[in-house]
């Protein structure tokens, strides 16, 4: 808030010391003198607008550039911002207008930048002109980043899919004969690779046996 006051005060008083400021502050001493009926006309008669412009001037800036009321527009704000803090969006709604002032600003942002037209185009139209760039460039670095958050957040997404229960489920849902099928499958060529190995062994036993009594005779 008081970066905000600071701001609003030097916007102030560079526009009040500028020729569009002092025209400005012309035309309010003029309104005002024209609301005080003959008071104000001989008011403006004696002392004339241009002159009281000159006088007026130095005063506002100076009332400007006072601390006093620095702290003036700081106590206001903070106010403010402390009454908008507990009025709902319908509220400020009521208030300012947001959404209807929204509405003309997104409108105005549409039909400046053509959206509609941008919209309507292919996505190759805006991918063309850059295929070297992202297969070269821009694909490798998403590649590279999304392996390495897969690899650190491994644990958690697995977690998050709950890969045991699923397989549980899965498991759970078979039906007994289907269960006994995979199992002697599996069994089976895991048995057939023992006799294999048996008859190797074996094989190569009596071998050894048969030339040792060879040699012993």
């Amino acid at each position: 808030i008081p970066k905000v006051t600071q701001f609003i005060v030097d916007k102030g008083i560079s526009y009040f010391e500028s020729k569009e400021g002092k025209q400005k502050l012309g035309k309010m001493i003029e309104d005002f003198l024209a609301t005080r009926g003959m008071l104000g006309n001989m008011i403006g008669m004696f002392l004339g607008n241009e002159s009281l412009v000159d006088k007026v001037q130095p005063e506002v800036i100076k009332f400007l550039k006072n601390d006093e009321t620095k702290v003036l527009v700081t106590t206001l704000i903070g106010r403010e911002w402390n009454s908008i803090q507990d009025m709902t969006f319908n509220e400020l709604d009521q208030k300012w207008g947001f959404v209807e002032k929204g509405s003309r600003i997104l409108d105005t942002v549409i039909d400046t930048l053509k959206v509609d037209e941008l919209l309507s185009k292919p996505i190759s139209t805006y991918l063309k002109p850059n295929e070297e760039k992202i297969i070269k460039e821009w694909l490798p670095m998403v590649v590279d980043v999304s392996t390495k958050y897969l690899i650190s957040h491994l644990d958690e997404i697995l977690k998050q899919l709950k890969l045991e229960d699923v397989v549980r489920e899965q498991v759970e849902s078979f039906a007994v004969e289907r269960l006994e099928d995979i199992i002697l499958s599996i069994s089976r060529k895991e048995f057939k690779m023992i006799t294999y190995l048996g008859a190797l062994l074996g094989g190569i036993i009596g071998g050894l046996q048969a030339i040792i009594v060879m040699f012993i005779q």
